[in-house]
């Protein structure tokens, strides 16, 4: 069992969730989310319901630690071209085809079905390193650094963690990046736009038809979040995975770009370049020409702010 002052940071702040009969729990954290009762999980394997409180398995577990261009993750103009502290946790509450981390976001849910819940709940408590809200910010100022992106999972999954770190970082001038596939629930995201966060949304298509095939669900909850945060005045940014002849039809791409233009031609729009993974090992990586094509598509929208990145 975990020491005393640690379980109080894991159990789930009262405000993100709701009590259900018979102990069951909703989780408030992502849209995508339902009851779970006791001895069960969240849709991310992450919150476990004991005894009628909801768990973070993984508090504190960081699964990679490194310090990487800031450009690599997110769109940044000249000014912004320095180094950042790149945080991967573990989870995501969305299941794609063509997740590119998958090995860090879709681990919990897959390690569940291939090994049981016994060897993956253990498996959680000491995933990685274990790192605090204040040892994470200490070292980022250790290192000089001014920013914090949290990617390769889904951090509204770990919100309580995140969230604790924003308080830690309150005197560092330390920014917060997360990159989201932005199903948050509407409970939290007055939380998320006081914690002055930059927000990068990950919009693969702006079309149910491929979020019903790769994703399992519809795509109007998050461009109804990235229209809320944006009118909030939240710094934002969208990215879009380029999949070779799943969403990079003349046609699709322009969807996205005038969905980003009826916002603000300002908001900018991230191309990355897609390597085959997960379960989509049949395409190719996206081409330097269809990554260029994509950008002229933005451009005639009158996006002002493209940017194309190929890291992994």
């Amino acid at each position: 069992m975990w020491p005393s002052h640690i379980l109080s940071r894991m159990i789930s702040d009262p405000r993100y969730i709701k009590k259900l009969a018979d102990k069951k729990i909703l989780p408030l954290y992502s849209s995508l989310d339902r009851p779970v009762s006791p001895g069960e999980y969240s849709i991310s394997g992450l919150l476990k319901n004991e005894g009628g409180k909801l768990i973070l398995l993984n508090y504190a577990q960081i699964i990679s630690l490194h310090v990487k261009p800031l450009s690599n993750f997110v769109f940044c103009r000249s000014e912004e071209l320095r180094d950042a502290l790149i945080v991967g946790l573990l989870g995501s509450d969305l299941r794609t085809t063509y997740d590119q981390a998958w090995s860090t976001s879709q681990l919990p849910n897959w390690m569940a079905k291939e090994k049981g819940r016994v060897e993956t709940d253990s498996f959680l408590r000491n995933a990685g390193d274990e790192i605090f809200p204040e040892q994470l910010i200490e070292y980022a100022c250790s290192k000089g650094l001014h920013d914090i992106v949290f990617t390769y999972s889904e951090p509204v999954v770990n919100l309580d963690y995140i969230l604790d770190v924003v308080v830690a970082s309150r005197k560092s001038g330390i920014r917060l990046h997360l990159v989201t596939n932005g199903f948050m629930t509407t409970e939290i995201r007055e939380d998320i736009l006081q914690a002055d966060l930059n927000l990068l949304f990950k919009l693969p298509s702006s079309e149910d038809q491929f979020f019903l095939k790769h994703c399992k669900t519809r795509v109007g909850p998050l461009k109804e979040n990235i229209c809320w945060f944006h009118s909030h005045s939240t710094p934002i940014q969208i990215e879009t995975l380029l999949i070779p002849e799943e969403n990079t039809s003349p046609g699709q791409l322009r969807n996205i770009a005038q969905f980003i233009q009826s916002i603000d031609v300002e908001v900018p729009w991230i191309l990355r370049r897609f390597y085959p993974a997960y379960r989509i090992l049949d395409k190719n990586l996206t081409t330097d020409e269809l990554l260029q094509s994509a950008e002229s598509l933005g451009k005639e929208a009158g996006l002002k702010n493209i940017q194309i990145i190929t890291e992994r």
